[in-house]
């Protein structure tokens, strides 16, 4: 069964450096955009492809745009069947930002 993860223990796996992927499986252009700090970016639509991309021995944190999106609970429900340690960050990028947490990319 997926784990799912809040943004105050992301928060608190960034400040005590903890090893972990954070994965965004959002479009291209929404990760140049912004996305969670230190995030990769492997969209839902090229995850089976690229699984292999992954550290199977970290665990990964996945995120898609807000509450509403199901793009997430799709790459956690595949990265879980492969094998992966995962929680899904069910509020998402929209869900950070509304915590005024900082993000990366252009804007």
């Amino acid at each position: 069964m997926v784990q799912h993860i809040t943004y105050k223990r992301i928060k608190e796996i960034f400040e005590s450096e903890e090893e972990v992927t954070i994965l965004d499986v959002l479009s291209r252009e929404s990760y140049l955009k912004e996305h969670l700090p230190t995030a990769i970016n492997i969209p839902l639509a090229e995850l089976p492809q690229r699984i292999s991309e992954l550290n199977k021995q970290k665990p990964i944190i996945v995120y898609c745009g807000s509450l509403s999106c199901m793009a997430s609970t799709r790459a956690a429900e595949l990265l879980e069947k492969e094998g992966y340690t995962v929680w899904e960050y069910d509020g998402g990028l929209e869900d950070w930002i509304e915590h005024r947490l900082p993000v990366d990319g252009g804007s």
